[in-house]
């Protein structure tokens, strides 16, 4: 059975609704129980080919249900044997040693050698499709006597060596049956283990001793089942009352609750209204969690801001987490951080519940002609959405499948990765664009996933990636940075957003021959806070009098050609809703943006 941080993990990128098909495929490439009920449900052989194209096909609806359905399949029961993650990454190990091995026996078949790994991996792990004749052929012929597989298909020959790992006796098979010396045995099998690695990390499966997955994984169902009761509630006031309630089943303190005031300018205290944070105060951590959607954490010590320190003596706790809906009106949840590790993960998932239930404010439509032309365009919309994502996703499997077939070759396969990220990136903008309330809001929607991440190298990949547009203009075009590796706990995705529109608007202004960087300098103080500050900065001609007037609310553009003029008005939202700074300086020999991340 698939162990159970491999069964959150699933649970996770099937939950959030905007899944990253690379990273689904990858996983279920990587579990043999996963991999085995796809297959069963479509019906197909195990050929990485069919089920990439097989859940191409599928609907986003049709795939959440059934993937829905896939992770209770596979969900820890009290009289399951799991298996530990020590052995599902032996598993895995096999299974792209397989692969390995039969490439390098028959370079000019990397499919086959991606399908040989993947049969490898249900095999070992006991699985049978009736459909694919050449699995059940491993399984038939496992436990062979050595002598008797001197003509046995290659196939077989690697399987039996890989299904001898863990008896020892797979270095002494592959020079039986392959004719493989020791050392390049070995060196094959160090490839196996550095890309298992690589699985891993890029799937982010946590190893973490301290986590009880399981209790995460009934935590998740335990929210998503007391979160039912959100849905009976009619406006604001129901869902705050029912929050009280609901709140007292899921933790031992039920968090206490402040909501966003019509006017968007401050934070009240639910019930009692005594207690108010502005927006904008840069002090309080509530506020800045309020601003941001990440979760922070306060505690009562001198050097805490009154209002905080206020709240925490409400909630009757020395130190708490703080959590925040994304959509305006926000609500804020401040809840106790006792011992227990999974009050985080408690509070996040019982916030993300809570938020699909805030409903948007509500205006009469007086002009009936106008409601006709909104329902028409909104319909409109959601189809051109729906059709754009099934090529997106169809070019992000065969892009999957191209991957494999050049993973030897690391700098192309590389690239191939992040075009496939930036697909991805245009398909959760596409996504967003299906959450269109039924009734005009005050404010825009927002979908945003804040998380810790290693900036350095994706700033570096984001350079590598904007490189060809550089290179097309004749740019010179450098990336500098003061530290080797840093976390940064920030709205990804906006931030891409927002350094992808500086660096090509950069490339558009500047012409051939000048020069764009993108610099990063790590524990930069403004304000006497400390952060991060990343700048963009070009050699072009600066921005006209005109442009900077009217800068963060940009309409008209002197680019030309088809560009919206959006671009910067995009940005300084962005900026605003991540809770980070941007300066700006310009001249005739050029312009730079400076953008302070505090935290």
């Amino acid at each position: 059975m698939t162990p159970d941080a491999v069964v959150y993990r699933y649970f996770e990128l099937i939950e959030s609704g905007q899944s990253d098909p690379h990273l689904l495929l990858a996983l279920i490439y990587s579990d043999a129980d996963l991999l085995a009920r796809w297959l069963h449900i479509l019906q197909i052989p195990a050929r990485a080919s069919l089920l990439a194209e097989g859940l191409a096909r599928l609907g986003p609806d049709e795939f959440k249900a059934l993937a829905d359905a896939q992770v209770w399949t596979v969900a820890p029961t009290a009289d399951s044997a799991r298996l530990s993650l020590e052995q599902w990454l032996a598993v895995v190990r096999a299974r792209q040693l397989a692969a390995i091995l039969y490439n390098h026996l028959s370079p000019e078949s990397e499919e086959a050698a991606e399908d040989v790994g993947l049969r490898s991996l249900l095999a070992l792990s006991g699985v049978h499709l009736p459909l694919d004749a050449e699995l059940s052929g491993l399984s038939a012929f496992r436990g062979t006597r050595t002598e008797l597989l001197e003509d046995a298909s290659l196939e077989l020959k690697v399987f039996t060596i890989v299904d001898a790992i863990e008896l020892g006796r797979d270095e002494r098979l592959a020079l039986e049956l392959l004719s493989l010396e020791s050392g390049e045995y070995q060196n094959l099998f160090a490839r196996a283990e550095a890309r298992t690695s690589d699985v891993v990390e890029r799937l982010n499966i946590s190893a973490d001793p301290d986590v009880d997955w399981a209790h995460r994984i009934w935590l998740r169902q335990q929210v998503k089942v007391a979160a039912n009761a959100f849905a009976q509630c009619n406006d604001l006031d129901d869902l705050a009352q029912m929050h009280v309630q609901v709140a007292r089943t899921l933790f031992t303190r039920p968090p206490i609750l402040l909501r966003q005031t019509p006017a968007l300018t401050e934070f009240v205290l639910f019930p009692d209204q005594d207690l108010v944070v502005n927006r904008s105060s840069r002090s309080s951590i509530v506020a800045a969690t309020g601003r941001t959607g990440s979760i922070s954490v306060i505690e009562d010590s001198q050097d805490t801001p009154v209002i905080d320190r206020q709240l925490l003596h409400r909630l009757d706790a020395d130190r708490a987490l703080v959590a925040a809906t994304t959509v305006e009106p926000v609500f804020i949840f401040i809840a106790a951080a006792e011992d227990d590790l999974d009050v985080q993960a408690a509070l996040q998932l019982y916030v993300d519940a809570f938020a699909l239930h805030v409903p948007q404010p509500d205006f009469q439509r007086s002009d009936d002609g106008v409601s006709a032309f909104r329902e028409a365009e909104v319909a409109r919309l959601k189809e051109i959405v729906h059709e754009a994502n099934n090529p997106l996703s169809i070019v992000h499997n065969y892009l999957h499948i191209l991957e494999l077939r050049l993973q030897d070759d690391p700098t192309t396969a590389e690239q191939i990765r992040l075009i496939a990220s930036e697909l991805q990136r245009a398909g959760d903008i596409f996504a967003r664009a299906r959450e269109i309330p039924e009734a005009l809001s005050l404010s825009p929607v927002q979908l945003r996933q804040v998380v810790d991440f290693e900036v350095v190298g994706w700033l570096a990949e984001l350079a590598e990636l904007h490189s060809g547009l550089m290179h097309s203009g004749k740019l010179h075009f450098e990336f500098h940075h003061d530290v080797d590796t840093l976390s940064l706990h920030v709205d990804q995705g906006a931030l891409h957003q927002v350094l992808a529109n500086l660096l090509k608007n950069a490339a558009e202004a500047t012409p051939p021959g000048g020069r764009i960087s993108l610099t990063m300098r790590h524990q930069y103080y403004r304000s006497g806070r400390a952060g991060v500050e990343i700048t963009v900065a070009d050699t072009g001609p600066g921005l006209s009098d005109e442009i900077l007037a009217n800068l963060k609310g940009a309409k008209d553009t002197t680019k030309g050609d088809d560009h919206q003029g959006i671009g910067l008005q995009v940005v300084y939202r962005l900026v605003n809703e991540m809770g980070a700074e941007l300066d700006l300086s310009t001249g005739p020999n050029g312009t730079e943006f400076q953008l302070f991340i505090p935290g």
